[in-house]
């Protein structure tokens, strides 16, 4: 579907009765909320912005709990389930969208190398470094420059560790550890959350990385932990929890067409909220909302007091976040693209017409 014929109004399921449409039964499709809850996102002027619930969260601090359902890279948010307790009590405070009509689903991925739950975009990061890993083991062409280095498990390169979030707990660095078994790296964040998050884990790694302990370091491959195996355990189990096709959306073949109705009904809200969000996260890269942002972040800087206008500090800094800003959009776009496309192949496959189900937004549009 043309991105110029996906129409930003969500409509109403039981105004779309006569309209069916699904995505394949392997994929998994998890509640978030509509705002993008990026790991890095900046607040913005506007309300409905994007909030940044991952900077609420700090490796090193406190035992992580493995029912969370967010990505295990970026910890941004994939499914809030009202009955999920891990879920809403680690949920931002001061996410501005904490109806359940204001919520929609990102698409839930599996690591590549790690076999647990990520987002689409962490999943794309760690496919590509897992790939140079091989391709460099199959070559023999092992770099020796660190920036070329990537971290096996968020998939973020050395060069972007240090402004990525979550931070750690002690403010040190997210060096990254080369395992002394195989040729992957991984960050100290994501080693100290293979261990569970906790402060007794970051002070091991910090252990590990002062040369302290003199035996070889394995990494979470190569010698699993028991909080990683508790992470794939959780994801499985996701899996083996999702409804089918066959199932309806109550479980159970016996619920027949009023399950299945059902279960349609929420997946076209599930794709009119993912279709918003697409539209609404190219709305906020375009160039006029952009200068916006970036006036507002100078004045934050100046109001400080700490910068002097038209200082070259001040202007690296702006460049800093405008381009954390970008990207934070960028990857949003990026999940709910996935997302849209998951839910468009599982209605197709419950016979439900997607043009239809545009026909119906572009209809709506033009009413308003």
């Amino acid at each position: 579907m043309p991105l110029e014929e996906r129409i930003p109004n969500r409509r109403s399921s039981s105004d779309m009765n006569e309209v069916r449409i699904t995505s394949s039964s392997s994929s998994v499709a998890s509640c978030t909320s509509s705002a993008s809850n990026e790991n890095d996102t900046l607040n913005t002027n506007d309300n409905s912005s994007s909030s940044s619930c991952d900077k609420n969260i700090v490796i090193g601090r406190s035992q992580l709990d493995p029912n969370r359902s967010n990505c295990w890279s970026c910890f941004i948010d994939l499914r809030r389930d009202p009955n999920d307790a891990a879920s809403s009590s680690n949920s931002n405070e001061d996410n501005n969208s904490s109806s359940s009509d204001d919520q929609f689903c990102y698409t839930t991925h599996e690591h590549p190398l790690l076999n647990i739950m990520v987002c689409s975009v962490c999943e794309e990061n760690a496919e590509a470094v897992e790939c140079d890993v091989l391709d460099a083991q199959l070559n023999n062409n092992n770099s020796d420059d660190d920036d070329d280095l990537a971290c096996s498990w968020c998939g973020l390169p050395s060069t972007e560790l240090e402004t990525s979030y979550p931070t750690l707990a002690d403010g040190g660095s997210n060096e990254l550890f080369l395992c002394d078994s195989c040729p992957r790296a991984f960050c100290a964040r994501c080693v100290t959350v293979s261990f569970g998050g906790s402060e007794d884990a970051l002070k091991s790694v910090r252990k590990a990385a002062s040369g302290e302990d003199e035996e070889e370091w394995k990494c979470c491959c190569c010698s699993p932990t028991e909080f990683l195996g508790r992470l794939q355990w959780r994801y499985k189990q996701m899996i083996a929890d999702s409804p089918t096709k066959e199932d309806g959306a109550g479980g159970s073949t016996s619920a027949t067409n009023g399950g299945e109705d059902v279960h349609i009904a929420k997946l076209i809200d599930e794709l009119n909220g993912a279709e918003d969000e697409y539209d609404r996260a190219n709305e906020m890269l375009e160039d006029e909302n952009i200068s916006k942002q970036r006036l507002s972040i100078q004045e934050e800087f100046l109001s400080s007091g700490d910068y002097t206008n038209g200082s070259s500090e001040l202007m690296e800094q702006i460049h800093n976040e405008i381009e954390r800003y970008r990207k934070s959009w960028q990857r949003h776009a990026a999940r709910c693209s996935d997302t849209i496309g998951h839910l468009q192949e599982e209605l197709e496959g419950r016979n439900v017409s997607i043009d239809q189900f545009y026909k119906f937004r572009k209809e709506e549009k033009q009413r308003t």
